[in-house]
């Protein structure tokens, strides 16, 4: 791929790398938190990576983190993804 052209004008390759995967996802679950540290919020989520080449699943990762009171909507979003990418990696390892 070369920079500096336009997207359209690329050429993609009919055939994928072994090592290249395809994440998808969703929540499964978001509890607010609270006023207090003493009650933090929650998401869960479930995440599917497969392989491109064989269309075989990998790993699935069905975990979740807690979230700190007082978290605005980019922090929470930040931090979930964060975390979500910090499981996968140990999946995948």
């Amino acid at each position: 791929m070369s920079y500096g052209r336009n997207p359209s004008e690329q050429q993609l390759s009919p055939h994928f790398d072994s090592g290249s995967i395809v994440i998808e996802g969703k929540f499964t679950s978001y509890k607010p938190a609270g006023h207090t540290m003493g009650s933090p919020g929650k998401f869960g989520w479930e995440i599917n990576v497969y392989r491109m080449s064989d269309h075989t699943m990998v790993t699935t990762n069905t975990k979740g983190t807690e979230t700190m009171p007082g978290w605005k909507e980019d922090q929470l979003e930040k931090g979930t993804a964060f975390y979500a990418a910090y499981d996968i990696k140990k999946d995948l390892k």
